[in-house]
């Protein structure tokens, strides 16, 4: 699906974004120079508005396409708040990447309702959290169901995945009604 033709369907399925978005272009245009800056820097803008619909209603992804969710996520690479986030984090050196999602997110969701969707990011986002703390690590980003987290060292990186996974598993054996599988990737940088 062409980025035009995944756009215009989100508008459709949900038509109260189309003033949202308008407006965040419209600024953000207005703030930039050059054509591909402000196709960025528009992509950014409605970076926020995407991920608040998500967050009401996590089912739109099936609608809209985790692919297309993602071209615009990617498109804006330059987002000052992560960037930052990741030049502290790594002080000029070496940043441990993580990259967390659930597995199957998309299907769960549709089995078993917006809610309960809600419901399991609600749990994983306070595992997320948890597992940050014992290596120094930080959530710099979050869109739907994933989480990029950053880290001092890749070692850090790889503690704290391991200590997320470990959540998940033993979060699973003492409640069935929490069948969330995570799927973690570490990189260094």
């Amino acid at each position: 699906m062409k980025m035009r033709q995944a756009i215009l369907a989100a508008l459709r399925g949900d038509p109260t974004l189309v003033p949202k978005m308008t407006e965040q272009i419209r600024h953000k245009i207005d703030q930039e120079e050059g054509p591909m800056q402000s196709v960025v820097q528009a992509a950014g803008a409605l970076e926020p508005i995407i991920e608040e619909a998500l967050r009401k209603r996590p089912s739109r992804l099936r609608k809209w396409g985790l692919k297309s969710t993602h071209l615009l996520a990617n498109l804006a690479v330059e987002d000052s708040e992560s960037q930052s986030k990741l030049a502290e984090i790594s002080k000029g050196g070496h940043v441990g990447i993580a990259f967390v999602d659930v597995a199957g997110f998309t299907e769960f969701t549709a089995d078993v309702g917006d809610e309960a969707a809600l419901e399991l990011l609600s749990e994983l986002q306070k595992m997320v959290d948890r597992s940050l703390k014992p290596v120094r690590g930080q959530c710099v980003k979050k869109l739907g169901d994933g989480f990029l987290l950053a880290f001092p060292s890749a070692s850090q990186a790889v503690r704290g995945g391991a200590i997320l996974r470990d959540m998940v598993v033993a979060k699973r054996g003492e409640d069935e009604s929490f069948n969330a599988r995570v799927r973690i990737a570490v990189h260094a940088g």
